[in-house]
């Protein structure tokens, strides 16, 4: 064929596509849309590939931590490794503060990629693993943050850990944040699939969406570090 019935016919202007930021930038979920929420400067201090979403403090509120640095540039460029791994606190309302690596603790130098949050050490708080490139996994455990009660969903048939699932805390007549059940997250890198919730005084309720879009909404046992909640609304206290 004609090589001018392959290309586009001449005259025809040329898309041209310009990044137009670089920044770390949040977009949160305003229904239907999302609005960008701009982080503290810190978080733009160096690149980042990790990024993990959870309540590390227990105020209600979920926080944001990201794996940093990059080092794998060209000759004449400098590596990118003013970042030590940064832990935001959010005001529920889409405001973060850095927090500097004293206040923290985590204090990352190398080439930060995955990261994970888990409860890693069960004492009701969350933690967080960080892997760097060629250098050593780095495990911080959480001894600050407000414990909270350990939530495990099972699920049905071929999705025997309810993955689609989510849970929302209802306490004081409002909602807190919805936490998804999901595979997979961030820069290889998986979270655990038992979720963490702080409870006050007052009586609690979980609200649960499972996979098929059933709800179900459970009371909280008081007294209890963990339950686990069966589909459709069985509760198993497991300590």
């Amino acid at each position: 064929p004609d090589i001018r019935t392959i290309l586009e016919p001449a005259g025809t202007p040329a898309v041209t596509l310009k990044l137009n930021t670089l920044d770390t930038t949040l977009f949160l979920n305003v229904g239907g849309s999302f609005k960008k929420a701009h982080l503290p400067m810190e978080a733009q201090f160096a690149p980042a590939f990790g990024c993990s979403v959870a309540d590390f403090d227990g105020d209600g509120n979920d926080d944001v931590y990201l794996a940093q640095n990059f080092f794998n540039v060209d000759s004449e460029t400098s590596r990118h490794d003013a970042g030590l791994g940064l832990v935001m606190t959010g005001d529920g309302r889409g405001g973060f503060r850095a927090l500097s690596a004293m206040e923290s603790g985590v204090a990352n130098l190398g080439q930060a990629r995955g990261c994970a949050v888990s409860d890693f050490n069960g004492d009701g708080r969350v933690d967080i693993v960080t892997a760097q490139n060629n250098g050593p996994v780095k495990l911080h455990l959480n001894s600050t943050g407000k414990p909270g009660i350990r939530v495990l969903l099972t699920g049905e048939g071929n999705n025997p850990q309810a993955v689609g699932a989510s849970i929302r805390l209802e306490q004081n007549g409002s909602l807190g944040p919805r936490r998804e059940i999901r595979l997979g997250s961030g820069y290889w890198s998986q979270d655990s699939l038992v979720q963490l919730f702080v409870v006050g005084e007052t009586q609690a309720r979980l609200h649960i969406k499972w996979p098929d879009r059933s709800v179900a909404v459970v009371v909280v046992p008081r007294g209890a570090k963990t339950i686990k909640i069966s589909k459709p609304d069985e509760v198993q206290v497991i300590h």
